[in-house]
């Protein structure tokens, strides 16, 4: 959807025929208050790498101690910004569903403190769902699982509610539903699999040609 934007505002003799979104974080700053109130995060290293990226591209100037608490704090260099992703800490403990209480401090996790107020503001910057006007006449499909705690589906929801409710494109679809789950991958994994599937089936309606399997059966996996 960055890609459509940049496209929109800057390139528009560039014509868009079909553009197919899954599970992206477009409104970033909702998705911060999303993590907040479910009190879990399906991917933390990410949200750690963000924060601190946050920080310093918009030079807030925030010591990390008043971000994160042990044992994330002392190991920030070692597990992030060494950019050395071994199977550390990081992985065990930094990967998969885990409780934000446990790396992040309780100035970050309330919404109404001035540090989380601050950090909102910057991440607003980069919101994808305000401040810029679509070609009415693009086709856009949105995927999103709706059980993803890695990504947020309001996501989802609030592109839509721009591109559809906002400016009234009619031509772009919301596919939001509970994909369950597929045995390995998390909820966002399994989105993932779908929005593929999904794609593939949408280029080949456009081909008209058969998909080689049913994007709605995933026993080929």
């Amino acid at each position: 959807m960055g890609v459509v934007r940049l496209i929109d505002e800057k390139y528009p003799e560039l014509k868009l025929t079909y553009t197919i979104a899954g599970g992206g974080s477009y409104d970033i700053p909702e998705t911060y208050r999303q993590f907040i109130r479910a009190e879990i995060s399906g991917m933390p290293s990410t949200v750690v790498q963000v924060l601190l990226s946050y920080n310093e591209f918009f030079n807030l100037g925030i010591p990390r101690e008043r971000m994160f608490i042990e044992p994330v704090l002392s190991n920030i260099d070692e597990w992030v910004l060494s950019k050395r992703y071994t199977r550390t800490a990081i992985d065990e403990d930094l990967i998969g569903g885990l409780e934000i209480d446990r790396f992040m401090t309780a100035e970050m996790l309330d919404l109404n403190s001035e540090l989380s107020q601050r950090v909102m503001e910057v991440l607003d910057r980069d919101n994808l769902c305000k401040g810029w006007k679509p070609l009415l006449n693009e086709h856009i499909l949105l995927v999103h699982h709706d059980k993803d705690i890695t990504v947020p589906v309001t996501n989802a929801e609030n592109m839509y509610a721009f591109l559809h409710d906002e400016w009234g494109m009619r031509n772009v679809e919301l596919t939001r539903r509970d994909y369950g789950s597929v045995a390995g991958l998390t909820t966002h994994d399994t989105g993932a699999v779908y929005f593929v599937v999904g794609a593939v089936n949408k280029v080949c309606q456009k081909l008209g040609i058969l998909p080689w399997f049913n994007p709605l059966d995933l026993r080929f996996l």
